[in-house]
């Protein structure tokens, strides 16, 4: 296994565990986590289908999109928080 191997993994690990607590606080909320080749992305939508945010590892480096917002590279940490944001203006 080579480094970009184990970060993807460590990336995997990350999203799906900010996706089980994201499902306990907003459970009214669809969030999806997908892996596909070369990444992993964390997709939250609305009950009606509408997009609320979405975060994409990719290439070693995380990129965050939020309705109406243009994409982001950040780290992981200001991923979460900026849809932590985005998902408290809809509470």
């Amino acid at each position: 296994m080579d480094k970009d191997d184990w970060q993807g993994m460590q990336a995997d690990k990350q999203l799906r565990d900010f996706a089980g607590q994201l499902r306990d606080q907003h459970p009214h909320l669809k969030v999806k986590v997908h892996v596909f080749g070369g990444g992993v992305s964390l997709i939250v939508t609305q009950p009606t289908g509408a997009d609320v945010a979405k975060i994409v590892y990719e290439k070693n480096q995380y990129t965050v999109t939020t309705a109406g917002q243009l994409s982001k590279r950040v780290t992981f940490d200001q991923a979460t928080k900026q849809l932590e944001e985005a998902l408290a203006i809809l509470s």
